[in-house]
């Protein structure tokens, strides 16, 4: 039995592991990362998964294009070129001091062959003091 477990680890980590698949030729692939700024530096953000972005709408150059929920796994193939990524996140009433999240956005410069993660980080609505 012993002999099984290592066997079953490594199968594990295979199943957990998932890379996009490649893009098309002359295309590139673009994956979102959603997540709440909670410290760190501009070089080195601590952005961290947060539940309350899973609905958040990501946009690409002015459409709309789905969720982060969506972009997370595979993302989408995109052209070569540069984009502009919006995450605005839904709410039923305006935010309130310190609940997530303040709608960002990032830019990107996708190149043929890319499989380019591109993390968009949101910060907690803070009072201006």
């Amino acid at each position: 039995m012993p002999l099984a477990l290592p066997g079953l680890a490594t199968l594990l980590l295979a199943t957990c592991a998932h890379s996009p698949p490649a893009p098309p030729a002359g295309m590139a692939r673009l994956v979102v990362r959603c997540c709440e700024l909670v410290g760190g530096t501009p070089e080195q953000p601590d952005c961290r998964p947060n539940r309350a972005l899973e609905h958040a709408a990501v946009w690409i150059d002015g459409a709309e294009r789905g969720t982060c929920a969506n972009w997370r796994r595979d993302g989408a193939i995109l052209s070569t070129g540069r984009h502009v990524i919006q995450v605005k996140v839904p709410l039923d009433a305006p935010l309130e001091e310190d609940e997530c999240c303040v709608d960002a956005g990032s830019y990107v410069t996708l190149h043929a062959g890319d499989i380019h993660t591109q993390q968009v980080g949101l910060k907690r609505l803070k009072s201006a003091d």
